[in-house]
């Protein structure tokens, strides 16, 4: 490509980029593969159609995801599924027993959430359930607002938390939108919480207030998440169960 400009923040990282270019390009020793999210809706469908056949039970959302990503393995570690999927089966645990379709369950489990905070998980879970029953989710009854210019760094992390809530209710505003009626007010209070927290960096920097850098949130691996749902081995052991049999079945 000819014409383009690169640059960067700082004049002192110019040098990494011409040391960049200089060089060959590196091979890749690894590619994320993503599942096309229609084929993975199929598939969650299917599996829990046959569950409910044999077992006349529920299975959860994570487990079938869970499975999926067991029995998806690429060969001799030159691909993997990505973060994705993880974040799909939180998310899906998170919401689990909160009884909405599959198909739309599936959009809430895409929903960028941090599940770490207490008030977005709070918030997520409280939209999901509304959503669920009245399907008319009010953004005043299920994200706190914060209205002061942040002093503190506690206070700070209050209004960004709030901005993030305001970022889910929008961001799902724009998939359902007969169902979240607040978007345009979502929309306003995202531009107002923006400048409530630039007025408070300056504020306490001015003060000489001491903000920690946010530190970039570990990604947990697949054996701690797997070790976590622990308790469910019965039910992914019918869903493998189940696959094995589908298998075997003669195709026409």
């Amino acid at each position: 490509v000819r014409g383009g400009i690169v640059t960067t923040l700082h004049a002192e990282d110019l040098e990494a980029i011409h040391h960049a270019f200089l060089g060959e390009l590196e091979p890749l020793e690894t590619a994320c593969l993503r599942p096309e999210m229609a084929a993975l809706e199929s598939f969650a469908r299917q599996m829990k159609k046959l569950y409910i056949d044999k077992y006349q039970e529920h299975v959860p959302l994570a487990e079938i995801l869970d499975v999926y990503e067991e029995l998806h393995e690429a060969d001799e570690g030159m691909f993997f599924l990505g973060d994705s999927m993880s974040d799909l089966q939180n998310n899906a645990e998170a919401l689990e027993g909160i009884d909405i379709p599959l198909s739309e369950l599936f959009v809430f489990c895409m929903a960028p959430v941090d599940l770490d905070s207490v008030s977005q998980r709070t918030s997520y879970v409280k939209m999901a359930l509304e959503f669920a029953g009245e399907r008319n989710v009010s953004l005043l009854r299920n994200v706190k607002i914060e209205n002061r210019v942040p002093t503190t760094p506690g206070k700070l992390k209050d209004v960004e938390s709030a901005h993030q809530c305001l970022e889910l209710y929008a961001w799902l505003a724009l998939r359902f939108k007969s169902n979240f009626p607040d978007f345009q007010l979502a929309k306003s209070l995202i531009e107002k919480s923006n400048v409530l927290i630039q007025s408070g960096l300056v504020v306490m920097t001015r003060e000489g207030v001491v903000v920690e850098p946010r530190r970039p949130k570990e990604k947990q691996d697949k054996s701690a998440a797997r070790v976590q749902r622990k308790t469910r081995r019965a039910e992914k052991r019918r869903l493998k169960e189940l696959l094995a049999e589908v298998k075997k079945e003669p195709r026409v």
